[in-house]
């Protein structure tokens, strides 16, 4: 026989138990829900930032022109307003939830620059870019971070810190599907990219063939620059202007071995990322198969060559690389043993791999900083 009492206790608490297991399904099917639409949301949100990074790499790579066969008569000053103008225009080429994104979507575009070791933070607005002295990684000799080589022992550089930036922030309001059930009706994601270009401080594919800080310096401070351009020859004295100066020689780079073999294979380019600050071996060089090599293959190339702080080149000695610059190779004199070309007013390297280099002839590609 039946007890009425327990079948009611059974009743009861299978009641509570029901109602139990009730709200544990609704709470574990608004946690799958919410985790869906958390990962859409942070599906966009990648995408977001694969837009905003395109979007300031295009920006920076408009700050300056692109190499042409006349280059600039000058080194030509960042264009802000283009730059900014890229960046909007090709954020609106990338696709984001399955649409481009508008106008509405591009929180903000900036330019300015922005300091490789963020002292300050941020983007700034600055007349006069600043940095340190390249072997001390101190400021120049009055305090104050340097503007120029001059402002630096004679042996170092001003390796410029604050490079011209774009900064591109974006946004996509994402609606949700299920977690409107607790209340959120959409989601917002942005993301955030800054791209510079600025003086190269490494690089790959350096011709070996090393100039004096003196010769570069000197030759740079004419002003206005001469069209056509003062023919140089690297090799021998660099003339009466600064006495004592050596135009420059043949390296081996960073590999001790002066062999004609490495040594076309350092002219092909085999050698990568070297920077500023690292000892490089300076050879004589004057073999007849080197300047047959470079007669063949690289009349009317624009290389670049590694800068070194000595006025005097010691042949079969280590020196630190102060700097890079770029010259247009024009022809050879096999009988003083010397090549002739003139440094090029401006060149945009697509083998630099690092900002913060010397203020000379050259910029990198346009390189993300955040």
């Amino acid at each position: 026989m039946k007890n009425p009492a327990l079948v009611e206790l059974i009743a009861n608490k299978t009641g509570v138990v029901i109602v139990f297991i009730a709200l544990a399904l609704f709470a574990i099917l608004g946690l799958v829900a919410l985790a869906l639409d958390v990962g859409f949301m942070y599906g966009v949100k990648g995408q977001l930032q694969s837009a905003a990074d395109a979007s300031a790499l295009a920006g920076a790579g408009s700050l300056y022109p692109v190499n042409s066969s006349t280059p600039p008569p000058t080194f030509p000053s960042p264009n802000f307003v283009k730059a900014e103008a890229s960046a909007k225009a090709f954020a609106k080429e990338n696709k984001v939830a399955g649409a481009y994104l508008a106008d509405t979507n591009i929180v903000s575009i900036e330019s300015g620059y922005w300091n490789l070791e963020q002292d300050p933070l941020g983007l700034q607005a600055l007349t006069t870019p600043t940095g340190k002295c390249s072997v001390s990684g101190a400021p120049s000799a009055s305090g104050a971070p340097c503007t120029s080589s001059a402002g630096c022992p004679a042996s170092e550089t001003c390796l410029i810190q604050d490079v011209p930036a774009i900064q591109v922030k974006v946004r996509k309001p994402v609606p949700t599907f299920f977690a409107k059930l607790l209340g959120w009706d959409q989601f917002t994601p942005e993301a955030t990219a800054t791209a510079a270009i600025g003086y190269p401080q490494s690089g790959k594919g350096i011709f070996p063939v090393a100039v004096t800080k003196c010769m570069v310096e000197n030759y740079f401070s004419q002003d206005p620059m001469p069209n056509p351009p003062t023919q140089v020859r690297i090799g021998g004295p660099y003339g009466s202007v600064v006495p004592g100066c050596s135009s420059g020689q043949w390296t081996s780079l960073t590999t001790g071995r002066n062999d004609v073999p490495t040594m076309k294979e350092l002219m092909d380019g085999s050698l990568e990322h070297i920077k500023i600050g690292e000892l490089i071996w300076i050879d004589p060089g004057a073999k007849d198969a080197l300047f047959q090599y470079l007669e063949a293959k690289f009349i009317g190339r624009t290389v670049e060559l590694p800068m070194v702080g000595d006025v005097a080149l010691s042949t079969n000695t280590q020196t630190p690389i102060t700097g890079f610059v770029y010259f247009k190779i024009e022809g050879t004199d096999n009988a003083s043993k010397e090549i002739i070309g003139h440094f090029v007013h401006y060149y945009k390297d697509e083998h630099s791999t690092r900002l913060g280099g010397a203020k000379y002839n050259g910029v990198t590609q346009p390189i993300l900083v955040e």
